[in-house]
């Protein structure tokens, strides 16, 4: 199961992954949740942001007092039980602590007093997980012939090189798990004078997020290799024997370790990380942590979008949940002027040849060494047909002979790759070609197994050959590996995340190479690596940052320019390789590939790099883009218009997202331009004005996402983009609660009892062990705020909506003030929402969807009926439970902004009843 709100490091999952360990929705046995049903509601532990000087209140506390020990007075003399932890004392960006409670009672009292400004919740970040690497043992391997770096040349970072800018004099800062600097590529050591000039571990080996981190100054890692894989692609130094270089390798690198050998991060880590990038002067700072969100109200977001504010770079993975269609973009790239970055395909790949004894063309294989196989070998495919879509995902018949002296084909898709891998094994396997089933072509992971990916029509006719009974070997030349062009390179990565967020904010806002990158390795694990995620990406932007700040000047200014500038040079994906295949949608793809030569050789100012349209009641028709003309010379604009597919982002007839590929339809958006050819003076300014229509005769419960890009080519021989995006549905209208059967054998939300079996109306429990409804939901959409409450066994509640502007966008200080600070959370009957509740029992605020896979990996939530929210219990008689999620825009004290469900009437029966609470509610 996953948690209520559950964040990813965007590393963590691959094309790879979501081609071969994907599986589609299927009932899931309501009993195999029984084991999720020990968690509690929801956190204790908060991030409570302050105004950075003591209360000026009219009470004669000492003015001396600072921020901290005012609140905490304050909440001493309420009765607050509390414990401390992390302290903040950022005036520019952050004051702040961190605060356990001893009761969510007593969250209220937090959220009202005098110089609180915010409080959220305190997540978690799982770690990166390297599930598609294929690393190197080190120099006694063959190296790559002289590279060209595709990377550098899909991106226009080969001719920056050319004139001598590789980023010289720019502080960056990697947030992450640390780098092995010793690595001779990454310097060789650590401190002034070297590549990696500082740093910090805030953690320690030992840390698992789950623990007390053992911090010190030293941000040596050995054990995880994201981080140094990372490094690498800014910073890898030339003269390696892999020919690579880091985009910015000039640059000074600060390592900031996050993440111990196993394990998660927690929020305050991960603030205190990117506040000490921030007061150490990095000039660029990249994550490449993230976690599906759809929301922009993290902590870590606003502090990235703060720093960026200040004047500084923040480039952050948008995650690679790409596969899960729309609205899943991470925080905290979601953040305010944070550049959220996503993956594409590289368009070259390291591949050696297989030679066959039957003359037959050689058969590239994938990888950066040969198979150390120094005969050759027969084959044995382990089915005859090539269709069969989870081949060897079970164990492989009896009649299967020792494969040990074969090479052993065998189709990707139906599972994991590894899973594959360990049944063949099991009968001997030691070497396997897998050949591809139309997914994106790249380097795979095979675990510990000598395995790699080979072309369909490769692995057809080595399967044709076995079938006939074809004496055909196979045999493995120890040669130099040869870089190759691949299909789908260049076009965006199918596990790359996709936006928008639920604000209607474009997210991804550029998109840098992320699939299939070589970069440097702890050199324990290899020293040299191949590895894909849109924590490639994330670093490649940083690094093209610090390209540009070299460039142009690394003043405020600058600096606050340097998304604009990446988005308004970037240039426009495809959907495919074929000639005139449409746009990639902005969802996708933000503002294109970007081209950091384009964006440091423009003169002219895109002063809007964004057109962000929203939905069809708050959109705006109209849009003013403004030219700035810095140059000495008059300069004649064209303006043109390039339309994007249009998505259709919601299945109508179940309400649940469409995973991808997600389906298109034809119609787009009505644009007209009006000055189509604008003249600018030197030193001047110029404007035109576009106006769209959304797309018409679409359905509008499948919220569609429409987009596309407006083109300016300059006098002086630029070219720019500005992508815009908005949905011909209204938001207000997106289905929450997931209300289907698709991944239970029973339709959704339900109760249960605690031992995870369906319980019925009138069901009586003792609240005692595990006798004690729970009810099993799952999130459509996300919600800024998830509530459960006991009310009479005679309540109804209307589902009427209301219209919000998506302008009033709530924060989670406008939860507490008008959610959680309006709400009873005594035993006591009150109202909330105009429903008269007896007591709340869950509250959580900003969650994200759920993941459309079985709900096994995918996740769940519950409600436990066991006490109410203060921990106070329950007194006997007959309840309902009230599930409510608040619309995108609903607004929090208006119950008919909310999408609500209501359990069946259920008895509590304890055995030790508490004092009389009365049931006798009524709805308001």
């Amino acid at each position: 199961m996953k948690a209520a709100t559950h964040f990813l490091i965007a590393f963590g999952l691959s094309i790879n992954l979501f081609a071969d360990s994907f599986v589609s929705a299927a009932f899931t046995s309501l009993s195999s949740v029984i084991p999720s049903l020990t968690a509690s509601n929801t956190t204790t532990a908060y991030i409570v942001e302050l105004s950075s000087a003591a209360s000026n209140s009219s009470s004669k506390r000492k003015r001396s007092l600072t921020p901290h020990q005012d609140l905490y007075n304050e909440l001493r003399r309420k009765d607050v039980a509390f414990s401390s932890g992390t302290e903040w004392h950022s005036e520019q960006i952050f004051v702040g602590v961190e605060l356990v409670l001893n009761s969510l009672a007593d969250l209220d009292a937090v959220a009202n007093a005098d110089n609180v400004v915010a409080v959220r919740p305190v997540l978690t970040f799982q770690p990166p997980a390297l599930v598609r690497t294929h690393s190197l043992t080190g120099s006694s391997d063959p190296a790559l012939p002289p590279d060209t770096q595709s990377t550098h040349v899909m991106t226009g970072v080969d001719m920056v090189h050319a004139g001598g800018n590789f980023g010289q004099d720019i502080k960056i800062g990697v947030i992450d798990s640390g780098v092995d600097y010793l690595n001779p590529t990454l310097g060789g050591g650590f401190g002034p004078g070297f590549l990696v000039a500082g740093g910090y571990d805030f953690v320690g080996n030992a840390y698992t997020g789950a623990n007390t981190p053992v911090p010190d100054a030293d941000p040596l890692d050995t054990c995880f290799g994201h981080g140094t894989h990372v490094t690498g692609i800014i910073a890898a130094q030339p003269g390696n024997i892999y020919n690579i270089t880091g985009v910015a390798y000039k640059s000074s690198i600060y390592a900031y370790r996050v993440f111990g050998c196993t394990g998660g991060v927690q929020d305050p880590i991960t603030v205190n990380a990117l506040l000490k990038a921030y007061d150490d002067g990095m000039d660029v700072i990249t994550l490449s942590i993230g976690g599906a969100s759809g929301w922009s109200e993290s902590t870590t977001s606003i502090i990235a979008s703060r720093i960026v504010e200040k004047g500084r770079v923040v480039t952050a993975s948008i995650g690679n949940d790409g596969a899960q269609g729309a609205w899943y973009p991470s925080a905290p790239g979601t953040g305010k002027g944070v550049i959220s970055v996503g993956s594409v395909e590289n368009t070259q790949l390291p591949a050696i040849n297989a030679v066959l004894s039957d003359g037959h063309a050689p058969v590239p294989y994938f990888s950066l060494r040969p198979f150390p196989v120094t005969t050759s070998l027969p084959i044995y495919a382990t089915s005859k047909d090539i269709t069969v879509a989870n081949d060897a995902c079970n164990a492989l018949p009896s009649s299967t002979p020792n494969l040990a002296g074969y090479v052993v084909v065998i189709r990707r898709g139906g599972c994991a790759i590894v899973d594959k891998l360990k049944n063949a094994a099991a009968k001997g396997g030691k070497y396997f070609f897998i050949y591809n089933d139309g997914t994106a072509l790249g380097v795979i992971s095979t675990g510990t197994y000598i395995g790699a990916l080979i072309r369909a029509e490769d692995g057809a006719y080595l399967v044709n050959a076995f079938k006939t009974n074809a004496n055909l070997r196979v045999s493995f030349p120890q040669t130099l590996a040869n870089t190759v062009p691949v299909d789908g390179g260049g076009l965006v990565s199918s596990f790359s995340g996709m936006g928008p967020t639920y604000e209607l904010n474009l997210s991804p806002a550029v998109m840098a190479p992320g699939g299939n990158v070589i970069s440097t390795m702890p050199r324990n694990m290899g020293t040299f690596g191949v590895s894909s995620g849109t924590s490639m990406a994330a670093p490649f932007a940083a690094g093209a940052a610090a390209l540009i700040l070299k460039a142009k000047g690394k003043d405020k200014a600058t600096c606050k320019s340097v998304k604009g500038l990446l988005q308004s040079t970037a240039g426009m994906i495809p959907t495919s390789g074929v000639d005139g295949a449409p746009i990639a949608s902005a969802a996708q793809q933000g503002a294109g590939l970007i081209n950091v030569y384009q964006a440091i050789q423009a003169q002219s100012v895109i002063t809007t790099t964004e057109l962000l349209l929203n939905d069809t009641l708050f959109g705006s028709n109209y849009q003013l883009v403004i030219i700035r003309n810095p140059t000495k010379k008059t300069v004649t604009y064209n303006i043109d218009h390039a339309a994007g597919i249009t998505l259709s982002t919601v299945n109508p007839s179940n309400g649940l997202p469409n995973m991808a590929p997600i389906p298109t339809v034809p119609q787009t958006a009505g644009v007209t331009i009006v000055g189509k050819q604008v003249t600018v003076w030197p030193k001047l300014i110029g404007m035109f004005i576009v106006k769209t229509t959304p797309p018409t005769g679409l359905d509008a419960k499948t919220f569609p996402i429409y987009s596309g890009y407006i083109t300016i080519c300059s006098s002086l021989g630029e070219t720019f983009s500005i992508p815009y995006m908005g949905t011909s549905s209204r938001m207000r209208d997106m289905p929450v609660l997931d209300q289907s059967d698709v991944f239970f054998e029973a339709q959704i939300p339900i109760m249960l009892t605690g031992s995870g079996y369906p319980a019925d109306a009138g069901t009586s429990f003792t609240l005692v062990g595990s006798d004690y409804p729970a009810i099993l939901y799952r999130r459509a959409a996300g919600s800024p705020s998830i509530l459960a409450d006991l009310v009479s066994p005679n309540t109804t509640v209307p589902g009427a909506v209301q219209a919000r502007s998506l302008s009033k966008r709530g924060t989670l200080w406008n939860w507490l003030k008008g959610i959680f600070g309006n709400r009873n959370n005594q035993p006591t009957p009150g109202t909330f929402a105009n429903v008269r509740t007896v007591g709340p029992i869950q509250n959580v605020p900003y969650s994200p969807r759920h993941e459309m896979e079985d709900a096994e990996r995918s996740g769940y939530d519950f409600v436990r009926v066991q006490n109410y929210l203060n921990t106070t219990s329950i007194a006997n008689g007959q309840y309902k439970l009230l599930l409510r999620a608040l619309k995108v825009t609903g607004n929090a004290a208006k119950q008919e902004d909310y999408e609500s469900w209501l359990s069946p009437v259920f008895t509590v029966n304890a055995p030790t009843p508490s004092a009389s609470v009365s049931a006798n509610t009524t709805l308001v």
